[in-house]
């Protein structure tokens, strides 16, 4: 997605106009789950409530966002791709702004169930940008912008925490909820305008059912690795942050920065070489840096794990969706729902897992989720007929039908 003035064409000025949207859409939006959390303890004070039950708040968000995803892809069938998505960016843009008011009034109650309408309506951004992002960019443009999105995914969270511990040191935090609110506004104006997203979702396919995509070997493995690639992420930071080595998370994070740049050498090798190499060759760097995080737990030793492990993680993702990008519009859809479905799931078990593993010590805890990436790596790699991309409907059925 070059801006020479050699390039510089219509189809290449849709592509970065779409991506560029989305990347400040995914970075508002996708961040809502973890920004608040360095306001724990000034909204626990605010509400005369415990930092437990506003933790649980943040528990809530990713409830009620799993449970989301599952509703707009049965939605999808019955609407418009591009009206769920301005409806669900609506609804979080309403949701923000009562949650503000909660946290003005002072209405614990209020404030748990404002986290939990952000969290569902927050769930109509991550598959509908990914469909939409592919509809809107052209095969040549596709890997980058692939890449820049899932670079936006990535540092979501790190600086949607810098952003409201800024607003809330400057301002208040009902002011971080209210100016979330404020700005999603003229995003939703400004997708509805998008052309693309106008088509409702095929009808599935016969055994193309939640169970059924599962239940067909390759996106079955596939699924799996989808799991454990945000899963690990969390539970990484978790486990680096329950040391004495890392004193400030939030810096650390965002020292690791430059490996999110990641992303833009794999949407170029996505070009060039198969998938799956780009998948299994993330995930096994991202190996390589919990083993080192583990082993070495201070200096520059951790920083260089970090980089692998954040790294690998930015090398992988654009691939993974790469994948979903290539299968035919009668599966995608689906497919991309339950991706995202799972994807978040594992995140949000990150945490616990990392507090259930407390007990092993940082080196074994880490050389654990190192395991964990490695056989993910092997299940993707172990497919013979990988990627597994489904040339018409019939062969989908056939394939489906009997799990190969």
């Amino acid at each position: 997605m070059t801006l020479s003035s050699a390039t510089l064409t219509p189809d290449s000025l849709r592509s970065f106009s779409v991506t560029a949207l989305l990347m400040g859409t995914a970075i508002l939006v996708v961040g809502q789950l973890y920004a608040y959390l360095p306001l724990t303890s000034p909204i626990a004070e605010r509400l005369g409530i415990s930092t437990t039950d506003v933790e649980l708040a943040t528990t809530l968000f990713a409830l009620c966002q799993a449970i989301g995803f599952l509703v707009f892809g049965h939605l999808n069938h019955r609407w418009r791709s591009r009206t769920l998505f301005v409806v669900g960016i609506s609804g979080l843009a309403s949701a923000s702004l009562l949650t503000a008011l909660a946290l003005k009034l002072e209405i614990g109650w209020g404030f748990l169930a404002g986290r939990a309408l952000q969290g569902m309506t927050a769930a109509a951004f991550p598959p509908f940008a990914i469909t939409i992002l592919i509809e809107a960019t052209s095969e040549r443009h596709r890997p980058t912008a692939i890449g820049l999105l899932s670079a936006a995914l990535l540092m979501s969270a790190p600086l949607g925490q810098l952003l409201a511990s800024m607003m809330a040191d400057a301002w208040s935090v009902p002011a971080v909820f209210l100016g979330v609110g404020a700005l999603l506004v003229p995003i939703a104006l400004c997708l509805w305008q998008l052309p693309f997203g106008k088509a409702k979702a095929s009808r599935a396919a016969p055994g193309s059912s939640f169970a059924g995509l599962l239940h067909w070997q390759a996106l079955g493995r596939f699924y799996i690795a989808v799991f454990v690639l945000l899963m690990g992420v969390v539970y990484y930071y978790a486990v680096i942050s329950s040391g004495e080595t890392v004193t400030n998370l939030q810096w650390f994070r965002l020292l690791g920065a430059p490996a999110v740049l990641m992303t833009l050498v794999s949407g170029a090798l996505l070009s060039r070489v198969a998938t799956s190499l780009v998948q299994t060759t993330g995930l096994v760097l991202a190996a390589i840096g919990a083993l080192l995080s583990g082993i070495v737990v201070q200096g520059i030793g951790l920083h260089i794990g970090h980089w692998l492990t954040l790294g690998g993680i930015a090398l992988a993702t654009p691939a993974f969706l790469h994948f979903l990008g290539e299968q035919p519009a009668l599966y995608r859809q689906r497919a991309i729902m339950l991706y995202t479905f799972i994807l978040f799931c594992g995140a949000s078990l990150g945490a616990p897992l990392s507090q259930a593993s407390m007990a092993w010590g940082q080196e074994r805890a880490l050389a654990w989720m190192s395991v964990v990436y490695i056989i993910a790596a092997l299940l993707l790699a172990s497919y013979r007929r990988w990627p597994a991309k489904l040339e018409n409907p019939q062969e989908g059925s056939d394939a489906i039908r009997q799990g190969r």
